[in-house]
C-alpha cells in the first residue's frame, strides 16, 4: 500500500523535468504574434501602464509612401492587434513618451512623404489618454523636428534634443523640455554638436547621456544634461565595436582604427565623408555607394 505513492511521485518527477526543459527551451526565441492593422515604418511602439502597447503613426512602403494618422494597441493576452482613436495629424519619424499619469507625449515628426515641403516636418505635439482612447492637441515644440528624442526625466518633464529641421537638410542642435503640468514647452541649453537620428539615456543620477547620431561636424562626442543646472557639457570619449564611426566612434582618428569586417578606406568613408554627404543631401542614412 505504501508503494504506490512512491510510484506515482516517480512518475510525476520526470514529467515535471521534461516540463521544465521544454520551459527552458522556450525561451531566448521568437515566436509569430498577431499582425498590426496598417503596414508601418517610422512608428512609435510604447508599453501603456495597463500592459498594452501603442502603436503610432509611421507611413506604408507601397509607392505614394502614405503617412498614417492611425493608432492601434497589443494585447499581449490576446496577441492581437486592435485600432485606437487617431492622431490629431498624421506622422512618422516621431517620438512617444510614457508620463507619469500614464498619458503618452507624441511630438514632431514628418506628415508627408513630398520631399522638400517646408511644412513637411512639423513642431506639434498631442497626447494620447489610454481611458478615453483619444489623441488631444497640446503645446507645440520651439521648433520643428523628426529624428529627435524624447527622454522622461526624473522630475516628470520630457527632455526634447536635436533632429532635423523643416528643411529636411539642417541638423539641430537645440534643445527643449516639455512640461505636463502646463503643457508647454520652452527651450533649454543647447548641445556643442548638431545632430539627428541619436539616441539618449537616462542615467541613475538623473542626467541623460546623448550620444552619436548623424552630424555634419563628422564625429559628434557624447554630452551629458543636466537638468538641475539646464545644461549639456562634453563627456568623455567612448569605443564601441561598430564600423559606423558616425554613431558613436570618438577617440581617435579613423587611420588608427581597423575594423575586422570592413576595409580601413571603407571606415574612413563612414568616419568623415558619410555624415557630410547625408547632411548635403537631407538624408539621414546613406548607402555605400555615396563614398
Amino acid at each position: 500500500m505504501l508503494i504506490r505513492p512512491a510510484v506515482k511521485i516517480a512518475f510525476v518527477l520526470p514529467l515535471l523535468f521534461r516540463g521544465a526543459m521544454a520551459l527552458a527551451q522556450s525561451q531566448d526565441t521568437f515566436t509569430p504574434t498577431g499582425d498590426m492593422t496598417a503596414q508601418r515604418m517610422g512608428h512609435t511602439a510604447t508599453l501603456l501602464t495597463n500592459g498594452k502597447v501603442l502603436v503610432t503613426g509611421g507611413y506604408a512602403v507601397p509607392a505614394s509612401f502614405p503617412v498614417w494618422a492611425s493608432a492601434e494597441l497589443y494585447d499581449p493576452l490576446t496577441g492581437k492587434f486592435a485600432p485606437t482613436g487617431s492622431m490629431t495629424t498624421p506622422r512618422a519619424g516621431h517620438t512617444a513618451t510614457l508620463l507619469p499619469d500614464g498619458k503618452v507625449l507624441i511630438a514632431g515628426g514628418f506628415v508627408s512623404s513630398a520631399l522638400g515641403s517646408p511644412a513637411n516636418i512639423v513642431a506639434t505635439a498631442e497626447l494620447y489618454d489610454p481611458f478615453t482612447s483619444t489623441f488631444t492637441a497640446t503645446g507645440s515644440m520651439t521648433a520643428p523636428r523628426q529624428g529627435h528624442t524624447a527622454s522622461l526625466l526624473n522630475t516628470g518633464k520630457v527632455l526634447i534634443t536635436g533632429g532635423q529641421s523643416s528643411d529636411r537638410t539642417t541638423l539641430q542642435s537645440s534643445a527643449e523640455v516639455y512640461d505636463p503640468l502646463t503643457g508647454a514647452f520652452t527651450s533649454t541649453g543647447g548641445m556643442a554638436a548638431a545632430r539627428a537620428w541619436h539616441v539618449a539615456t537616462l542615467l541613475p543620477n538623473g542626467r541623460v547621456l546623448i550620444e552619436g547620431g548623424a552630424s555634419c561636424d563628422g564625429q559628434p562626442t557624447p554630452e551629458l544634461y543636466d537638468p538641475v543646472a539646464g545644461q549639456f557639457s562634453p563627456h568623455r570619449s567612448v569605443d564601441i565595436s561598430s564600423p559606423w564611426g558616425l554613431v558613436g566612434r570618438i577617440g581617435k582618428p579613423a587611420a588608427q582604427w581597423q575594423h575586422p569586417h570592413y576595409s580601413q578606406r571603407w571606415v574612413r568613408c563612414l568616419q568623415w565623408r558619410r555624415a557630410i554627404r547625408c547632411c548635403q543631401r537631407g538624408l539621414h542614412f546613406c548607402s555605400r555607394d555615396v563614398c
